[in-house]
């Protein structure tokens, strides 16, 4: 993108447009952690409360359609204490080995040794904690489904290791990444 757009300007404006549910869609049978116990992407309906990154309810404000006849891909995290299938095109923040920054990789784009985040306790102090991706390997296509979530950063965590997943990623990852490189305030408006 920074090649076709020679970079991000200072003081533009960027609209990103594309339709919902696009770069999220996760298992129907995928794990959700709700303040209640647990769901999965399947059951949840809109209204549902969910938790975010920081372990703080949030609540379904859309859910997608079921998609079918996606390349689905089973990623295992942390050696096989999780195991979340994914589309080809769900978006991850994620570290490789030596990088400083978080990139958003699509789950094509994750290898093994990737390092995404652990959602954080209430109020837990000291570094950012770490999952590995241990494989990734393509699977049969299963259907998939995304929902949007109301939390302040767009995250809501998904599988029994709670790994924090992104809708509005993309956006989000541009934002970051802008305000990182350049230490500027960085600001969205998302419908």
């Amino acid at each position: 993108l920074d090649e076709k757009l020679a970079g991000l300007q200072p003081n533009a404006l960027y609209v990103i447009g594309a339709r919902p549910a696009m770069g999220k869609a996760l298992a129907l049978g995928t794990p959700i952690p709700t303040p209640d116990g647990w769901s999965t992407m399947g059951d949840l309906v809109v209204g549902d409360k969910v938790l975010d990154e920081r372990l703080v309810p949030c609540t379904v404000t859309w859910k997608s359609p079921v998609f079918v006849d996606h390349r689905c891909f089973e990623v295992v995290i942390d050696g096989g204490a999780d195991t979340i299938v994914a589309d080809a095109e769900h978006q991850w923040l994620s570290w490789a080995p030596g990088q400083a920054d978080g990139v958003v990789r699509t789950t094509t784009d994750l290898t093994p040794g990737h390092r995404i985040p652990r959602a954080r306790e209430l109020g837990e102090p000291g570094p950012v904690l770490w999952h590995t991706v241990t494989s990734i390997r393509p699977v049969p296509s299963v259907p998939t489904q995304c929902i949007t979530v109301d939390s302040p950063h767009h995250l809501y965590l998904a599988g029994r290791e709670m790994v924090p997943t992104h809708n509005t990623a993309f956006a989000l990852g541009m934002a970051c990444n802008s305000a990182m490189k350049d230490r500027k305030p960085v600001l969205i408006f998302t419908l």
